[in-house]
């Protein structure tokens, strides 16, 4: 095997490692409909409408995965179907697909969280015919949450009602956000005003269902019963909500 020959396969594997490692959303020409995709349980199948706003034709991969960035399509085995899977989209013009839930058994007393990807691999150039070049695929993530019929509360005040208290954990005190209802809360930011200091955590995480998120908050080194908490959380249209809530006790 001479030296063209190895810088060849070389390149091969380099752009094949790109197309699998690299997510970006920011320079895709390819836009999703929307922040999140919410799927009614009721319902046989939701949308995505697919808009490509380039002059170039775009070929486009989708799939349903369960977050990790290292687990390509048709590795996991989730109970969703994406139609088509494989889709080329013309220039300026769009795609709609559709997902369909395919019966296997999720939780039915809360919601089940998962992610829509998007993969994009851009045409090649007429120019890179016999020339050595990296082709950069796009990995685009939008949350997907299953929302099985009968839930009871109303996502769309759910944010609202999130108690917080401060606890001692291993790495000090931290702000402990409580969600009783049976949805998924994501806040983006939350800060505690306490005796005239103001602690703010601008990392933000999702409260899983039923259950608790802890947000360190920059200055706080002891514990706190009182005070006032500012935060903001994503309602289904991904709009962001500011709600207040007093500091409760452990």
């Amino acid at each position: 095997m001479d030296d063209s020959d190895i810088m060849t396969k070389h390149n091969r594997l380099l752009t094949f490692i790109l197309l699998l490692a690299l997510s970006s959303s920011s320079i895709a020409s390819v836009t999703i409909s929307g922040t999140r995709i919410i799927y009614p349980g009721q319902e046989r199948e939701v949308t995505v409408d697919l808009k490509n706003r380039n002059d170039t034709p775009a070929l486009i991969q989708s799939w349903i995965g369960s977050g990790d960035t290292k687990i390509g399509p048709g590795e996991e085995k989730l109970p969703f179907i994406v139609t088509p899977p494989l889709t080329r989209i013309e220039p300026n013009q769009g795609q709609t697909l559709r997902i369909a839930y395919t019966g296997e058994p999720l939780p039915n007393d809360v919601e089940s969280v998962f992610w829509f990807n998007m993969l994009e691999v851009p045409p090649t150039g007429k120019d890179a015919k016999g020339q050595n070049y990296i082709q950069l695929a796009y990995r685009s993530q939008l949350k997907f949450f299953f929302r099985p019929e009968g839930l009871t509360g109303d996502p769309k005040t759910e944010g609202d009602n999130i108690s917080w208290s401060v606890v001692q954990v291993d790495k000090g005190y931290v702000l402990r956000g409580t969600n009783k209802s049976p949805f998924h809360i994501t806040i983006p930011n939350v800060s505690l005003s306490s005796n005239s200091k103001t602690y703010l955590n601008g990392s933000g995480g999702m409260i899983k269902p039923k259950s608790t998120f802890d947000y360190e908050l920059e200055g706080l080194s002891s514990s706190v019963t009182t005070g006032k908490i500012t935060y903001q959380w994503i309602n289904d249209f991904g709009s962001i909500k500011t709600s207040e809530a007093k500091l409760s006790a452990n």
